[in-house]
């Protein structure tokens, strides 16, 4: 297999086609034509698209936080987009099929296999559980002495394993300012969708069942019909459900946590 190719040159036709196509960008997010002298690193996608309930989650917080910060957590409340649609597209077409009308078998209970799908789920959830780390990185950057970096699950008080629970005992530990108390209350009125979100991304990382998933057509007998269940996830919601309400949760959680974490000086 070959390691490159050769791609065509088009010539320019006017004085605007002649005009640099290449894009220089700088860390916070600048960008100016490349001159023809000039190797650069630059950022593989350029942004272009822009959809305001997800900018609106970041930009009241230009002043508080490093752009690179910011720009980390538009990334990655893109990515949740993205990888939302990219499912609802898969299920809503794989459904249209479905009631076109199906010939299924006598005495048979069948699931498609389709692993597709099931990389956007676990795109998704990845994504969310990186967002939720770099929550603690925003403390972190925040806070003199804050040590942790990841938003995973730890053993509170109780000896339930819960996640953010490992950013409240840093918090408790350092024993700072109003906010912090402030913070750890926040988190903690979270912790149960947040733990949930936790545990669903490794139940679908590590012990996933496609036909939990995917459609499932159930056992058909005969007749005009035959009952075919949504995919659902490992906790028995329907997957689409789960990840419009859970991107809708995840936007307010965020917001409010910068909102507070902003106020650390």
């Amino acid at each position: 297999m070959e390691d490159s190719f050769f791609a065509p040159v088009i010539e320019p036709k006017t004085a605007e086609e002649a005009k640099p196509q290449r894009m220089i960008g700088d860390a916070d997010g600048n960008w100016r034509p490349a001159d023809n002298a000039t190797v650069v690193w630059a950022r593989a996608v350029i942004e272009t698209e822009s959809e305001a309930d997800i900018d609106s989650v970041v930009s009241t917080f230009t002043t508080h936080f490093t752009s690179g910060r910011l720009k980390n957590i538009r990334y990655k409340l893109y990515a949740l987009r993205h990888e939302k649609r990219l499912y609802i597209e898969a299920e809503e077409k794989a459904e249209e099929k479905y009631k076109t009308g199906i010939q299924p078998g006598i005495g048979i209970e069948f699931t498609e296999a389709n692993a597709r799908p099931l990389y956007n789920i676990e795109g998704f959830l990845f994504q969310a559980k990186s967002l939720l780390d770099i929550m603690s990185l925003v403390l972190k950057e925040k806070i003199s002495g804050f040590r942790v970096e990841s938003f995973g699950k730890s053993k509170n008080e109780k000896g339930q394993d819960l996640a953010g629970e490992k950013i409240i005992k840093e918090l408790k530990r350092l024993q700072g300012k109003i906010e912090f108390q402030e913070l750890i209350g926040y988190v903690k009125s979270h912790q149960s969708w947040l733990t949930e979100l936790v545990m669903q991304r490794d139940s679908v990382a590590h012990t996933c069942s496609i036909k939990a998933l995917w459609f499932v057509e159930s056992l058909y007998m005969g007749g005009d019909q035959l009952e075919v269940q949504y995919p659902h996830m490992p906790n028995n919601e329907r997957v689409k459900a789960y990840l419009i309400k859970t991107e809708q949760k995840i936007h307010a959680f965020v917001k409010s946590f910068l909102e507070i974490a902003c106020r650390i000086s």
